[in-house]
């Protein structure tokens, strides 16, 4: 089992880099955001990028959950490039063809989002950006179930980097503003297509297996529903805060999501990526309930040791990346967010056992509820807590739905998850977290600094007191501390004893 682990570390590290390229980019680029778009800009921009979620959610009808489900149920490849041609061409036709509908609504779908007609254009290319980023996942996900992921992330570093390029150059030279963002994200997803043409040329049979497609379409429906419902779970917090408290707001709140973000976008999705192809591998294997609980603690382990870091530096990294003072509050809401990721990681973990029981129906009526009970909480606490009550909605929504597919998921696919370390891992960050927030206090930067390093080094001690490593993990530490600390002399103890 542990090398299964050890295997999945690998492939997390090779998508991650993908990933952490992607987050770096954004990263580099909030700095410009904040200094040439105003604040009510970049909260104009965030609402594209949630608008965006939710057209890919909608457009994608989960094809690429199907693709993921069947591929490995099919073993003849021919057939497996055939389900990868119907399934591309099947979101390839009807993603040009909604998206041409919607671009004859641009200007009532400005107004619907913006209260004006004059975003009309920005509204035509995100529609566009959408629709090629959709496309460009179904192949993303193709290389992900091929294990090919060095292509993955050479190409998604290319793609980033273009995009990265244009995006300077659109905002700073040709003062596109936020269209300068859209249009270098356009640029990037056509050159991303030409660099990946020849891998997916490799992997068309052309041959349309409409019996396969119906089947994909059956299973994916719930999935849509839930998916889009998902998304909407996802934007709820900005989407009410632009309705309640306006722009300014808005972009506040999302600079501070921004930065919580980074604990999703750079591991729990590269770490997803990898886990997901072996997690449907290992539905027949013997050992797969004994790795599918010890995955789920070892992942929800190591994004709470980021989601520590990047709350008690919460506001370092607020400072560093905001160009305007009026960013500056948004390092409060970080931590309420990141402990929210951390239950959300624990809850994707879950989720494998109603997808493998093919409970699908279950999926979305947990996550449409969810995200209406998610609504309502946003307009209630936002209209008194402005920004901060749209993190403790989301706080409080990632718990309920954390325990709902917690349930469900143990009546049909029954796995004894460590739930006891679960809740040491969330409530002792907390506590931490807590302690942190009062270092801020303190006059010396310094110390500060020194302080907080301090606090993230004793948290895995602390767990080691409150009794969460194993026997077998504790020596693995030890091994991996000394294979580290002096290298030639562990190989030659390892030689002696072979």
């Amino acid at each position: 089992m542990l090398s299964k682990l050890k295997s999945t570390f690998k492939q997390t590290i090779i998508y991650g880099i993908g990933n952490i390229s992607s987050k770096l980019a954004g990263f580099i680029l909030i700095p410009i955001y904040t200094k040439q778009l105003s604040v009510e800009d970049f909260g104009i921009l965030s609402i594209l990028e949630i608008s965006s979620q939710i057209l890919i959610a909608f457009l994608g009808l989960s094809i690429h959950q199907g693709l993921t489900r069947w591929y490995w149920d099919i073993k003849d490849e021919k057939k497996q490039k055939s389900l990868f041609f119907t399934l591309f061409a099947f979101v390839l036709v009807f993603s040009a063809i909604l998206t041409s509908l919607l671009l004859i609504f641009k200007n009532d779908l400005s107004q619907l989002i913006f209260d004006s007609q004059q975003y009309a254009d920005l509204v035509s290319l995100l529609l566009l950006s959408s629709a090629l980023q959709l496309i460009s996942q179904l192949v993303l996900n193709l290389m992900r179930l091929q294990s090919k992921a060095t292509l993955f992330s050479a190409t998604s570093v290319v793609r980033l980097i273009i995009s990265m390029f244009f995006t300077v150059f659109f905002i700073i030279n040709l003062k596109r503003g936020v269209a300068g963002v859209y249009e270098a994200q356009i640029i990037s997803f056509i050159i991303f297509f030409i660099i990946s043409f020849k891998y997916i040329l490799k992997n068309f049979d052309f041959k349309i297996n409409f019996k396969i497609l119906k089947e994909v379409l059956v299973f994916s429906y719930p999935l849509a529903i839930s998916a889009v419902a998902a998304v909407l779970l996802n934007v709820a917090d900005r989407y009410s805060i632009r309705y309640i408290s306006g722009f300014k707001d808005t972009g506040i709140y999302s600079l501070g999501f921004k930065i919580s973000s980074i604990i999703k976008a750079i591991f729990m999705t590269s770490a997803q990526f990898a886990i997901t192809p072996i997690i449907y591998k290992m539905v027949d294997d013997k050992n797969n309930i004994r790795f599918y609980s010890k995955l789920a603690t070892y992942m929800t382990y190591g994004i709470t040791l980021i989601a520590l870091a990047v709350s008690i530096y919460g506001k370092e990294l607020v400072y560093l990346l905001a160009k305007k003072e009026e960013y500056y509050v948004a390092f409060k809401i970080i931590p309420i967010l990141s402990i929210s990721l951390i239950i959300d990681q624990f809850r994707y973990n879950i989720a494998f056992g109603l997808n493998i029981a093919k409970k699908t129906s279950i999926i979305s009526k947990i996550i449409v509820s969810i995200s209406i009970l998610n609504i309502f909480l946003n307009i209630l606490l936002i209209t008194y807590y402005s920004i901060y009550g749209a993190a403790i909605a989301t706080l409080i929504s990632r718990i309920i739905f954390c325990l709902a597919y917690y349930y469900y998921a143990n009546k049909y696919y029954p796995v004894p998850y460590e739930i006891t370390k679960i809740v040491k891992l969330i409530l002792l960050a907390t506590f931490f977290i807590f302690i942190a927030l009062l270092v801020n206090n303190l006059y010396n930067y310094l110390l500060i600094i020194f302080i907080k390093f301090l606090i993230i080094a004793v948290f895995p001690i602390t767990l080691y007191y409150l009794n969460f490593y194993e026997d077998v993990e504790i020596k693995a530490i030890i091994g991996f501390w000394r294979k580290w600390k002096d290298p030639i002399n562990w190989k030659n103890n390892i030689s002696k004893k072979n």
